[in-house]
This record gives C-alpha cells, structure tokens and sequence, in this order.
C-alpha cells in the first residue's frame, strides 16, 4: 500500500467515523470488531481489512491473516482485527443467486488474487466516510456502489418467497410452521421441504437469523435492553442475550457499547 493510501485510511480510523447501512437484503458496516467470541451470521459475509490484515479462522480450521474475506452463511468463524476498524458486507443469503456470483465473492476463494476488489471495497467504503445518515442516498444502488454491478437475484418459489419477505420485515409474524403453510396454501410438510431446498436454510433457523438481525437497528436506541428485546420479539432477556451472542459472538451489552457514535441508516422497511 502506498503511503499516502496508509495516510488516508489512518486519518480516517483516528476520526472514528463509523456507520452501519441496513436494507432488507444488504448490510454494510464501517465501526469496531470487539473482541467477539465464534460468530454465525445467517448472510453471505465480507470482511475488508481498512489497513493492517486481521486474522480469522474458518469452523476449526487454521488461523490464517488476510485483508479480504468471505465466509458462507451459518458458518461459524473467529476474527481479531489488525486494525480499531473493519469493515463488512452482508448479503442475505436468500437474495443472491450463490452460483452466479463474481470469482472474488465466493466463499473459501482465495482473495490474495483478488487486490482490484479489496481496492475498490476499500474504496467504497471511503466514499461513505463522514456521511453519517446520508449514507441511506445510496441504498438502491448498494450492489452496483460496492461490487460494481447488482448481484443476480435467487430464483425462489414466490409462495416460499412471499413467506420469507413477512418473517424477514418481522419475525414474529406467522409464527408457528402451520402458519407459514397455510399462507403459502402448502401442507406443512410440503412447506417446510419447500423452505429449505429455496432457502438454503430450516425455517427456525431463517427466523432465529432475521430476528438477531434486526436487534442491528436497535444498537443506538434510547430503549433499554430488555425493551428491545421484547421489541424485536424475544419471549425474555436471557433468551435474546443467548441468541445474540450465538449469533454475533457478543453480548447485546458489549455490541451496544461499541456502537456509540455509530452512524445507523435502518431501511428495511423501504
């Protein structure tokens, strides 16, 4: 990296000028990793170094150092950043079409090839800098502003698809399998079998995912913690503690406190 390119992403950690970007299919995040314990996001994941490589490890793999990353969804993983900053892409597996995706954006691939993309990931996120809520401009162009071009879309069952869209904008909604069966005019086996094979996923797994998702909105909120939780429809704190730490690898108090002064855009509604 070139030493002005050092200076710049320097100044920009030092500023702390950190946001977090959430559409209903995409999540961009520029803030503090933590010191999170094994994570398993539900999503299609990026991780882009800002200066210094951070080391991951994938399942119980090997450690290893990169700048660039992908890990597949419901894959557990464990990162230590080199730097106070990262930077991360979520792309909700259901609306991505896995086999069409770009070389450089598969899981596993190996990124030391790939140094034109971490420039412009890199890049990208730089654009947003200082933006703090007016990073929401760019909502509709997520794809094209961070990879250059949409991601092709899924081919989903539009039964199955109308489904998931209700427990993605709200989790509780349709909230046993019959439930889901009935909207979709499916027996429930035929549902369920359906689910997984467009999804990729169970469906207590895509809610369980969705709901720890959207506690991301909430991370700025005046609201305590046990409001939130009931909020975004956990039966009770210990529960919501439990999940979001499976999930995010933090407690719901640790992800909190990093995300003072963080900038976040919620659009999943839009």
């Amino acid at each position: 990296m070139r030493s002005n390119d050092h200076d710049k992403h320097q100044s920009w950690a030092e500023l702390g000028e950190r946001f977090m970007l959430l559409t209903r299919g995409r999540m961009a995040y520029l803030g503090f990793l933590g010191h999170p314990e094994a994570r398993r996001f539900g999503a299609l994941t990026v991780y882009v170094s800002i200066d210094n490589p951070f080391r991951i490890r994938i399942g119980h793999g090997s450690w290893q150092t990169a700048h660039m990353i992908v890990v597949a969804p419901e894959t557990r993983h464990e990162i230590v950043s080199g730097d106070r900053l990262i930077a991360a892409l979520l792309i909700e597996a259901e609306t991505v079409a896995f086999e069409d995706l770009p070389a450089w954006l598969r899981p596993c691939s190996d990124t030391r090839e790939f140094d034109a993309q971490i420039r412009r990931l890199r890049d990208a996120f730089m654009s947003l800098r200082g933006k703090g809520n007016d990073v929401a401009g760019m909502k509709d162009d997520f794809d094209r502003h961070f990879f250059g071009h949409p991601l092709q879309p899924r081919k989903l069952d539009q039964r199955i698809m109308s489904v998931a869209a209700l427990i993605g904008a709200d989790p509780g909604t349709l909230s046993s399998a019959d439930d889901c069966a009935r909207r979709a005019c499916l027996s429930v086996s035929r549902f369920l079998h359906l689910f997984k094979e467009n999804m990729g996923t169970t469906l207590r797994r895509y809610r369980a995912w969705k709901r720890a998702r959207n506690f991301l909105a909430h991370l700025n909120a005046s609201s305590n913690l046990t409001d939130i939780a009931f909020d975004i429809g956990y039966p009770d704190s210990s529960h919501f503690s439990h999940t979001v730490r499976w999930y995010w690898g933090l407690t719901p108090q640790n992800m909190v406190a990093g995300s003072r002064g963080l900038a976040v855009s919620d659009h999943r509604a839009d």
